[in-house]
């Protein structure tokens, strides 16, 4: 009797590539592809595994994208989501809002204030610094 060893003819490594909707929270998604493995179309889309805004106590946020890029899988690799975060905060008046400084968040906070305010707040701006069309 004669006896033959065998021996893969490739070795398969595969890597784990998760995106975090916050340092610390737990993965929104998780994927784990061979090396080499193009995934740059797979990343979640902000609209169904994480949020496009949100309001955690007082502060607004307004997600702007993710850490890194990812393209062929050579490692493990974490990406984390990046926020654009309001600073006009609760406190906002029509004096000390500036239209043309505002980003993203501050517009998300904006919509969330009470329609009375908003629409003051709205009103005074548009008068002080008319928009012409």
């Amino acid at each position: 009797m004669t006896f033959f060893a065998v021996y893969p003819t490739t070795i398969t490594r595969q890597y784990t590539v998760r995106w975090f909707e916050e340092e610390g929270g737990s993965a929104k998604m998780t994927v784990t592809r061979n090396y080499g493995t193009d995934i740059s179309g797979i990343s979640p889309a902000p609209e169904t595994a994480i949020v496009r805004a949100k309001k955690v106590g007082n502060i607004v946020k307004v997600f702007k994208g993710w850490d890194k890029p990812v393209g062929r899988v050579t490692e493990d690799l974490d990406v984390y989501a990046l926020w654009e975060t309001s600073t006009i905060g609760n406190s906002i008046t029509s004096d000390s809002l500036n239209m043309s400084t505002l980003n993203a968040a501050d517009i998300y906070a904006l919509s969330l204030l009470d329609n009375g305010v908003k629409a003051n707040i709205l009103e005074t701006q548009l008068v002080q610094s008319p928009i012409f069309v």
